[in-house]
């Protein structure tokens, strides 16, 4: 990581790239040794400075059934992401009725953190679950 090295305390702000490793990539499995390899170094990058992270989380037909914004003290399992996120869609057919594409964000950032969740809706009809985590406070910083 020498570009950090060389920008000392700078905070990382990651704008939607982690959500699309899984492409570029080219894997379909967070065990992939080139996503591992990846999760390690953004991993190694947040140690000391404040950072912060918009991506995707899931991708599909589905509209997540929430307005807004949806918070949680930390980062919840996808099983209780998805029976949140898409409440209505379960309540009405007793199981999604479309497949979700999991965008494997699992491990990049620490999981107790808040984590904050928005639906944006890319192309009619696609809609993406957009996750947010930021860094707390870190020492000497406000």
């Amino acid at each position: 990581m020498p570009l950090l090295s060389e920008l000392g305390d700078a905070c990382l702000l990651f704008s939607n790239i982690i959500g699309q490793l899984r492409a570029l990539l080219a894997v379909s499995s967070s065990e992939a040794p080139e996503l591992a390899r990846v999760r390690d170094v953004v991993r190694q990058s947040l140690v000391g400075r404040s950072w912060a992270s918009f991506h995707d989380r899931f991708s599909g037909e589905l509209r997540p059934a929430f307005e807004g914004t949806l918070l949680s003290d930390g980062r919840p399992s996808d099983e209780q992401l998805v029976e949140r996120a898409y409440a209505d869609e379960i309540e009405k057919s007793g199981a999604l009725p479309a497949e979700l594409l999991d965008h494997l964000t699992e491990g990049f950032f620490p999981t107790d953190l808040e984590h904050a969740y928005f639906s944006w809706e890319l192309d009619p009809g696609l809609f993406h679950l957009i996750e947010a985590v930021r860094s707390a406070k870190v020492a000497g910083r406000a």
